[in-house]
Parts: structure tokens; C-alpha cells; sequence
């Protein structure tokens, strides 16, 4: 069968030699771009079906939305914190190797790793004489983000943190002498050295306010559709906590700035990169939204809510009138207090009890001074307790009750209430007077005058 034999040292299986690809791009990084494209192309769909100029509002709160959501998580998991490139460095390849090399050396920080790349330009280099070709274009990544970032024991071994295990590997497996270099300075603990030390804490406290603006924005999304006062305070708390992560990692990463030095004029001088600014922008941009709804909401928050679609009558079930409501309240009110002090005035009329006082108070003035009492009897009560005092409750004599004064009543009556649509029209026309007497048996008489 020359089909099964074709490529065949018989008798063995067919062998293929490894194909190695370089890394062109950061999966995850990708991977995350995709998914918020994903994500605002499905809302995008949804515009046909609104109508007129809400169509524009709800775009603008999609795109700024998923936009602000995709860059928290892009800058938390993005690999360029940090940066440094140089081109055309001569440098030794390998072990085993005695010639020496041009190529581009790049160096990316995160908060949870560093990538390394090695790159010569064409990537195919003979060596010793034509009898070796290597192809180099390296990208490796060496992370120290394992168990909730530890920093580990000093040295290699298998109690030591996740970074110097994996530089540990990479020695063993042949990497080329630049990539072990640069990693090497990431691996030193000690005697103020100690950049893999600094650059682990703050990637691990970045990373965590960076955690926490994740919720707080989406918070915020949900808020502007109940509470736009509450959903503008969520986003300031969303850019409180991308600025804080700058300023986190700009103060911890180190007090002594990362040179790697390859020859007398190269060498690897790191600055921020695109993730560090984007985080700062990002924290900026959602610090300007919620500044701009909570000035809106207090100033002009019929357009703010126009802008949101919300219904500010559902707001906090407020209920929002206009000027001259409260003017027909107030007038209405007014109306009321002086109608009903005239009437208790004309209806009810009780004499003063003061015996130094010959007027006459309303019923109002009666019930805020305490109720319809007798000063006389209020004297002999304050009498019987200044005699009392210091007695005790069996020596002390019982006190005479006293009977309350009753204020004396106008009433008025026409004799015929059958037509008559207001009853106390009859009391104004024809007062009568009545007056309440009690007897010695304490029983109460009414008495017309």
C-alpha cells in the first residue's frame, strides 16, 4: 500500500517535526476586546426599535457604558503598566553559541507578570558557520500572582515564591541570555534591591481597588435607572477607586527606578504605559459623569432625566408641584383658621376666672392655656401641699375635691331647623345663654338664661 507508506520510516509511524509559533498578541487581552464588542454590538441592535431623539441618548449611555465596563476590566488584567523597548542591541545569544546578536528587546510590567521579548530581524540566524539555524522570536511571561500574591521564601527552591520557580525553569529549559538577564533583576530580595518585592505589592493592591470599581460601575448603571442622585455618587466612587489604583502603583512600585543596562549607550529604561493612562482616564471619565448628573439632577433634572428616560415623579415618590399649587394651599388654609376662630368665638364664650379680669377667651385660648380650670381650686390644691409637706401619706388629711369651673356656652336657636342648610347660622342670629351649676351632691345642672 504506497498510500500508507508515503513519509514513512518503516517500520515507525509517520514523525513531524515541532512547529513553533511566536506570540503575536495578548489572547487575553484580545479575548476581552471581543467580548465587550460583543456586548455593545447586541445593544446596538436594539436602536431600530427606538424613536426619535431618545435613539441618540440611549447609544451615547451604550457606548459610554460598555465602554467604561470593558476598559476596568482591560486595564486590570492589561500587561502594559509599564514599559521599555530598545532596538538593535548587540548581545550574546546562548549557551553553547559564540556569536553575538542584534536584536529588539522589549520589556512589559503588569500587575500580576512581566513579558519578555526577543526578536531578531530576519528571525532565521545561522550559527557556527551555517551548521546550527535558530529562529528567534521569543515572548515569555513570567507571573508572581500565585496564592493571593505571596512573596515566598528566599532563593529557588520549592517553598519560594511562583517568580523565581518559573526563572528556575526557564534556566533549565535554555533560554536565550537576554530574556534570563532581564528576569534575573526580578528575582533579587535584598540589601534595597528589590524590585520583584515592590512591583508585586503594588500590582496586588491596584488590582483590588481596580476589583472594586468593577461593581461600583455596574452599581452605577442601575442606579441611573432608579436614583439618578444615587447612581452619579456611584460613579464619583468608581473614579475615586481608578485613581487611587495610580496613585497606588505610582507610589509602591518602586523607590528605585528599573535601569537594565546592555551595552554603554543601550538600555532598558521603563515609563508608564498605555494600560497606566487608561486607567487614569478611565478614572477620570467616570469621575466627570457622576460631577456632571448629581449638578444636573439638583439644577435641571427634567433634561437629565430627559437624557436617562427616567420619570422624576418615581423619584424617591416625590411629588414635585408647581408655585402657584402652593399659593392656592396656603390661601385655602388661611381662609380656614380665620373661618373657624370666628365661629368658636361667636359659639362658645367662657368668663374669665381670674378675679382681677372681667374678659372673656375663646375656646382655643382656653385649651392652650391648659384647659377649662379653676384658678381657686388650683390655689387651695397648691395651699393643701405646702401644709402636707413632709407628712406622711396616713397623717396627712384628705382633700376636698374641688369641682372645675364650666365655662358658660352661647347658644342660638330660630326655633326651626328643618330649612336651614348651615345649623350654626340659628346660634348667631338668637344667643341663648346657658350655664352649668353642680349641686352639693356633685351632679351637674344646665341652666338657661
Amino acid at each position: 500500500m504506497p498510500w500508507f507508506s508515503l513519509f514513512r520510516d518503516v517500520p515507525y509511524p509517520t514523525l513531524y517535526p515541532p512547529r513553533k509559533t511566536p506570540v503575536t498578541a495578548d489572547v487575553l487581552e484580545a479575548g476581552l476586546i471581543f467580548a465587550m464588542c460583543i456586548i455593545a454590538f447586541s445593544f446596538v441592535l436594539i436602536i431600530p426599535g427606538v424613536r426619535g431623539r431618545e435613539r441618540l441618548f440611549y447609544t451615547i449611555r451604550v457606548i459610554v457604558g460598555v465602554f467604561i465596563l470593558g476598559c476596568i476590566l482591560l486595564v486590570n488584567f492589561g500587561q502594559e503598566w509599564e514599559v521599555a523597548e530598545i532596538h538593535d542591541v548587540p548581545t550574546q545569544y546562548r549557551a553553547g553559541l559564540a556569536e553575538e546578536i542584534h536584536a529588539d528587546i522589549g520589556l512589559k510590567i503588569g500587575l500580576r507578570s512581566i513579558n519578555i521579548t526577543l526578536k531578531t530581524n530576519p528571525e532565521y540566524i545561522e550559527f557556527n558557520n551555517g551548521t546550527v539555524m535558530e529562529r528567534i522570536n521569543y515572548n515569555e511571561r513570567f507571573h508572581w500572582d500565585s496564592l493571593g500574591f505571596v512573596q515566598g521564601r528566599g532563593g529557588f527552591g520549592p517553598f519560594a515564591g511562583l517568580f523565581n520557580r518559573e526563572y528556575r525553569a526557564a534556566q533549565l529549559k535554555g533560554l536565550p541570555y537576554p530574556i534570563l538577564w532581564i528576569a534575573e533583576y526580578f528575582t533579587i530580595d535584598g540589601e534595597w534591591i528589590r524590585w520583584g518585592r515592590f512591583y508585586r505589592q503594588a500590582g496586588w493592591y491596584s488590582h483590588v481597588m481596580i476589583w472594586l470599581a468593577f461593581p461600583l460601575w455596574i452599581l452605577s448603571l442601575i442606579l441611573f435607572k432608579m436614583v439618578l442622585l444615587y447612581g452619579g455618587l456611584f460613579s464619583i466612587l468608581t473614579g475615586l477607586s481608578l485613581i487611587c489604583a495610580n496613585l497606588i502603583y505610582a507610589c509602591v512600585r518602586n523607590p528605585n527606578e528599573l535601569v537594565i543596562p546592555f551595552t554603554d549607550e543601550k538600555q532598558l529604561d521603563t515609563h508608564f504605559g498605555w494600560s497606566f493612562w487608561l486607567c487614569l482616564f478611565n478614572g477620570l471619565l467616570t469621575l466627570v459623569i457622576g460631577i456632571v448628573v448629581i449638578v444636573m439632577d439638583l439644577r435641571f433634572n427634567d433634561k437629565v432625566a430627559t437624557f436617562f428616560n427616567f420619570d422624576i415623579a418615581q423619584e424617591l415618590e416625590e411629588y414635585y408641584a408647581d408655585p402657584s399649587e402652593f399659593k392656592n394651599i396656603a390661601d385655602r388654609r388661611s381662609k380656614f383658621r380665620t373661618f373657624t376662630q370666628r365661629f368658636t368665638k361667636k359659639k362658645y364664650q367662657a368668663p374669665h376666672a381670674d378675679e382681677n379680669s372681667n374678659g372673656t377667651r375663646s375656646t382655643i385660648e382656653i385649651l392652650e392655656s391648659g384647659g377649662f380650670r379653676n384658678p381657686q381650686a388650683d390655689n387651695e390644691q397648691r395651699l393643701f401641699r405646702k401644709r402636707t409637706m413632709g407628712q406622711t401619706r396616713k397623717d396627712r388629711p384628705k382633700p376636698q375635691p374641688q369641682p372645675r369651673h364650666k365655662p358658660e356656652q352661647v347658644l342660638t336657636d330660630d326655633g326651626n331647623d328643618s330649612d336651614d342648610e348651615d345649623p350654626t347660622e340659628d346660634y348667631v342670629n338668637n344667643p341663648v345663654a346657658v350655664r352649668f351649676e353642680t349641686d352639693k351632691a356633685g351632679k351637674t345642672n344646665m341652666a338657661f338664661q
